[in-house]
């Protein structure tokens, strides 16, 4: 289930998707069909007309406005028992070919458990998740990465506890609830990048945890505005993490991994 429900989200990212229609449009141009060529001509030109607007319109941003704003104002309390974050980008085969802890988009993440560690002293740390089935290794392992990056930015190494089983969102709930077993009464905050945030809360909640969420970082002003992009990538980059997004709290809920779409 893990490798197919990866399988698909890559598929229907924006701009793999628009590449596999290319793909088959290229090959109905071999067939000896003469419409299935008038047809795969149109549909390549339908498909350029939609990747130059995608990569224009900021389509990709105001996808992401909605995730990134649904927990942006919400304060964190006086005191705090502990502290989740999830991993999500570490990359261990990266890592161990070059000999350096590489983060990547999680980076961020590690920034903010430590400005946390340091107003909760007291406070768990919890590191969750195994980012080794997306970026194999040999030796090197999403938690070498992680005691790497956190001694380095000062956070004591004594205080972490790891979560090393779980592979994706659900487990990251699943596994951590079975780890920590919180009391109740317990205050625990989920820290993850911000468009991840409201699939993030559902798993928990779906454990029976109310955990307070906490965002890392945005990619988003959080204003929904028309302009037109001129790094056409980047803004690809952006539509492909809201299909993502999205593509999670559907396929989640239908799954029964989460109890509803959005909360």
């Amino acid at each position: 289930m893990f490798t197919l429900s990866k399988l698909i989200g890559n598929c229907i990212e924006p701009a793999t998707f628009l590449t596999l229609l290319t793909f088959f449009a290229l090959a109905l141009q071999l067939t000896h069909s003469s419409c299935a060529k008038v047809f795969s001509r149109r549909m390549l030109l339908c498909m350029a007309a939609c990747l130059f607007c995608l990569a224009l319109l900021p389509l990709g941003m105001w996808a992401l406005v909605p995730l990134e704003n649904r927990y942006a104002k919400l304060s964190l309390p006086e005191n705090v028992d502990g502290i989740l974050m999830l991993t999500g980008d570490e990359a261990p085969g990266l890592s161990e070919a070059r000999g350096l802890a590489v983060a990547g988009w999680a980076s961020q993440r590690y920034i903010h458990l430590a400005r946390l560690a340091q107003k909760y002293p007291a406070a768990k740390l919890v590191v969750v998740g195994d980012t080794r089935p997306l970026s194999p290794s040999q030796k090197t392992t999403t938690q070498d990465i992680a005691r790497d990056i956190l001694q380095n930015i000062g956070v004591p190494l004594e205080r972490v506890i790891f979560e090393k089983a779980s592979r994706n969102t659900h487990e990251n709930a699943h596994f951590s609830k079975n780890l920590i077993n919180p009391a109740p009464q317990e205050t625990w905050v989920v820290v993850t990048m911000a468009p991840h945030l409201p699939r993030a809360v559902l798993c928990f909640l779906h454990e029976g945890w109310r955990v307070i969420p906490s965002a890392s970082d945005y990619l988003t002003d959080g204003k929904i505005t028309l302009r037109l992009f001129t790094h056409m990538s980047s803004n690809l980059d952006l539509l492909n993490l809201a299909a993502h997004e999205y593509y999670g709290l559907f396929s989640y809920w239908m799954l029964g991994w989460t109890d509803s779409l959005w909360i």
